[in-house]
């Protein structure tokens, strides 16, 4: 009778080890797999057949038999640190955070588990809790190299976290001992920019650009001083400038325009044109300071003739600049009486979209001008029937119909321009008149009320409250607001 030879298992794992001393990996691994299959195989052993695994670099069968071991045995230190380094590979996250946590429930003071543990919790945003385990590392790291890393660490945590406050003192802290760290400095810039701090940022960006010399810091420094109305400081800054890119002359001429240097900006564009002949922001720019010297046929012939440099796609702008320059030239021939060339500048106008509210609308302003409503009211109703919401036009409407003395439809427009402004103090006062005229007085007192709600501090509109009460025969609030209205004007008979 035979008697099958009982396997020492243990005898066999050790032979296994052996083999990959020897560094003979695939046939260890082999071996152990044939072994595993024996269903004797005792489960006690299966934390050995785990790291025979992790030894022949076949992580995933590794985490298959610790995760087995796990219910029979305790796994030791150098087991949980196995498992740290097999779920990283595997990117079995949580379980990478959990094993971390085991190892240093004992090794609390273990730095490459704590920055394994600390890039798994900011990948999985978990960032209070990455905070906590830098707050850890600080106390142990000895290098200032590292140290200051982490406390940057901290600070862009705080930064995503919108703890700008936070991020800031880190930042500052960081900066005391390297004021010069161009790295900082550009960690503090994104946080002042986020805080809104205007002059802060406008000192660190001046500091940044100082060491390095970087445009886009140049930029920056040019568009707040320009947005500050700070204009000598502008074109200070950027006169002083080594570099300068098409954006930091755009705000250079931009700046002249806004000091009404006219012809410095001039000068400029032109010099930049000579450099750049088919930049078309050049050529609108230089339209635009054309425009403000008054000079409305200088600026539409060199808004034609830049169709010959610049792109083809800028053709529609270019149309629609020449649309709104004879506009303002006809707006300004219109201020000097000039109602003849005005309406012939309007007509031109047409070539470039006659379907616009605002051409309707000034040559109406013409019509009104020189007394012919009929076609003033013709053309103010084509621009409302394009733009239903234009304003000017419906105060025009009225301001006819109040000179034809149809007072009802007068009315009527005022309030279609008091629904697209309801703040305005002209429009509600006029209201309140208009109602008066035609003896209307419960809703002339409700317009005269609501100008005063708006600008309370004009003797007339509390005069005609007043008015408004007596008749009504209120006379207590009359007398109120006619007391207002002589404590606003003493000299109101």
């Amino acid at each position: 009778m035979f008697f099958n030879k009982k396997i020492n298992f243990e005898e066999k794992l050790k032979e296994i080890n052996s083999l990959i001393e020897r560094e003979k990996l695939s046939s260890a691994k082999n071996k152990l797999i044939k072994l595993l299959k024996n269903k004797e195989f005792p489960e006690k052993l299966f934390v050995d057949a785990a790291r025979v695994f992790y030894r022949t670099k076949d992580f995933k069968s590794a985490f298959e038999y610790y995760k087995k071991s796990e219910e029979t045995t305790e796994l030791n230190q150098n087991d949980l640190l196995n498992l740290v380094e097999v779920t990283k590979l595997l990117e079995l996250k949580e379980d990478c955070i959990q094993y971390c946590e085991k190892v240093l429930e004992s090794d609390w003071e273990n730095l490459k588990i704590l920055d394994t543990l600390l890039q798994l919790q900011i990948e999985q945003n978990a960032l209070y809790s990455a905070v906590e385990i830098i707050d850890r590392m600080l106390v142990l790291r000895k290098n200032i190299e590292d140290f200051n890393k982490l406390k940057l660490l901290k600070a862009n945590i705080f930064y995503d976290l919108k703890q700008y406050d936070n991020a800031e003192t880190i930042i500052l802290e960081l900066l005391a001992t390297d004021e010069n760290n161009l790295e900082y400095l550009k960690h503090l810039s994104d946080i002042y920019r986020e805080k809104q701090m205007t002059q802060e940022l406008l000192a660190v960006l001046k500091k940044k650009y100082s060491l390095n010399e970087q445009i886009q810091d140049a930029r920056e420094i040019a568009t707040i001083l320009f947005n500050e109305k700070d204009y000598n400081e502008t074109e200070s800054f950027i006169l002083s400038c080594t570099n300068k890119d098409f954006f930091i002359k755009k705000i250079l001429i931009e700046t002249n325009i806004a000091q009404e240097k006219y012809n410095a900006a001039l000068d400029r564009v032109n010099s930049f044109l000579l450099d750049d002949n088919k930049n078309f922001d050049f050529y609108k720019l230089k339209a635009t300071v054309l425009m403000k010297k008054l000079q409305f046929k200088a600026a539409i012939d060199l808004l034609q003739n830049s169709v010959d440099f610049v792109d083809t796609v800028y053709l529609d702008e270019i149309n629609t600049l020449l649309k709104n320059i004879h506009i303002a030239f006809s707006k300004y021939l219109l201020s000097k009486k000039n109602y003849e060339q005005a309406f012939a500048v309007l007509e031109d106008t047409a070539k470039y979209g006659s379907e616009d509210d605002v051409i309707y609308y000034t040559i109406a302003k013409c019509n009104y001008e020189i007394r012919d409503y009929k076609k003033a009211l013709l053309n103010l109703s084509k621009a409302i029937e394009i733009n239903p919401t234009n304003y000017d036009a419906y105060v025009l409407m009225s301001k006819i119909y109040v000179k034809n003395d149809n007072i009802e439809q007068a009315i009527s427009y005022q309030l279609e321009a008091l629904k697209i402004n309801p703040s305005d103090f002209y429009i509600s006062a006029k209201l309140g008149f208009l109602y008066a005229q035609i003896n209307d007085i419960a809703s002339a007192l409700v317009y005269f009320l609501k100008a005063n709600a708006i600008k309370n501090d004009v003797s007339d509109i509390n005069y005609n409250i007043g008015l408004c009460y007596h008749k009504q025969a209120n006379l207590e609030q009359a007398r109120e607001y006619y007391k207002k209205a002589l404590e606003l004007d003493n000299t109101n008979s």
